[in-house]
């Protein structure tokens, strides 16, 4: 999935254009700079902190903390929240044993 995340932290607030992976337990951003440079954040969900979903009039978002930055993932037409989400609970609960609740409007 590809889309734009804004992540924020003790010096501001950045937005970054991604492409959003799962790899067994990480959540993992490729990000893309100019001169075709990336590079790579492998996020293990069991680090993820103040994990929390709102839903407004026409978009989903997830929002989390990890080692400092606050992520902010908006759906659009290529990145699905609930993918994410659905990726984040299953993950969480096959390498932890731990359950995470979704909100209902994520099942739609």
């Amino acid at each position: 999935m590809y889309g734009i995340i804004s992540v924020s932290d003790l010096l501001g607030l950045n937005y970054h254009y991604v492409k959003i992976d799962f790899n067994g337990n990480q959540l993992i951003f490729e990000r893309y700079f100019l001169l075709h440079q990336t590079t790579l954040t492998s996020i293990p969900v069991n680090e993820l902190n103040h994990l929390f979903f709102e839903e407004n009039k026409d978009s989903v978002k997830i929002f989390f903390t990890y080692q400092n930055q606050h992520y902010q993932i908006k759906e659009n037409a290529s990145l699905n929240v609930a993918d994410i989400a659905v990726f984040i609970q299953t993950a969480t609960f096959a390498y932890y044993g731990n359950y995470i609740e979704l909100p209902i409007f994520l099942n739609k």
